[in-house]
């Protein structure tokens, strides 16, 4: 147990996130709580070893927002989501932004850019298909990419999910990669797509790590994710009908409506 003095020269904890274990020595205790539901006995074997430091924190506020002013507790918890995921391409995974959803064991990728209506789409799944729908992350899910080309990748929950708060400790594999837009009322509409002509879309979704040789690799993984996983376009407005169109085109089921009002 890390003591209430945190002591930032000597005391680590752990997190296990997309099957890799971190170790992470940091400066402020709430980053120990935003992580709660990863926590894990403390192992010097991790897979990746985190040592904050406060320069770190300092670098992260140098490229956050303009004119917003963040704490250190919560650029802690940038600098550690960057350092994960500047070494996730090494180990076959990569991060995208997106909202993943499970629905009967399978999971779709909403991406679009911030303030389209992945969220809004999100809720109103949640909202008119109930109990059935699990959110395993929200904002920045791992995506895991096994080197056997008959193995879907898989979409894995993180501490890092937006301010809805969406994630849970789970994974999922992934059936479907949804570019989400607005429409017209009362004008939905989804179709697959071949990803190549959707690249440029696709690339701004997924973070890339600085060094030249992660890039690379963070290339070669959505490559072969793209390979795996089919792409959608959804046009979409604020109503049921939005929800019938997506989820009967991306799962191949018919929508009815059977959990109406039955929230998680």
């Amino acid at each position: 147990m890390l003591s209430e003095n945190l002591s930032p020269s000597n005391e680590f904890f752990c997190i296990r996130v997309a099957d890799l274990v971190v170790r992470i020595r940091p400066i402020h205790r709430e980053l120990i709580r935003f992580c709660s539901g990863y926590v894990v006995d403390d192992v010097e074997d991790a897979d990746i070893e985190i040592l904050v430091k406060q320069s770190d924190i300092d670098a992260e506020r140098n490229v956050a927002v303009e004119g917003v002013s963040w704490t250190d507790a919560y650029l802690e918890t940038l600098v550690v989501q960057r350092a994960i995921a500047d070494v996730l391409p090494a180990r076959r995974r990569l991060l995208m932004h997106g909202a993943v959803v499970e629905f009967n064991g399978l999971g779709y990728l909403f991406t679009a850019p911030s303030g389209t209506g992945k969220s809004t789409h999100v809720r109103l799944w949640r909202q008119y298909l109930g109990k059935g729908v699990h959110v395993v992350n929200g904002d920045k899910p791992f995506i895991y990419v096994s080197d056997e080309t008959a193995v879907p990748p898989v979409a894995y929950g993180t501490p890092w999910c937006g301010k809805e708060g969406w994630q849970q400790n789970s994974s999922v594999p992934l059936a479907g990669i949804v570019l989400l837009s607005r429409s017209d009322p009362g004008m939905s509409t989804v179709r697959r797509v071949d990803a190549a002509p959707n690249l440029d879309k696709l690339l701004r979704q997924v973070y890339f790590p600085s060094d030249v040789l992660s890039s690379t690799l963070t290339l070669e993984l959505l490559d072969s994710v793209l390979g795996r996983v089919p792409v959608y376009e959804l046009a979409c407005d604020m109503s049921e009908d939005a929800v019938r169109v997506s989820f009967e085109g991306l799962t191949g089921g018919v929508y009815e409506g059977l959990h109406k009002g039955e929230r998680k």
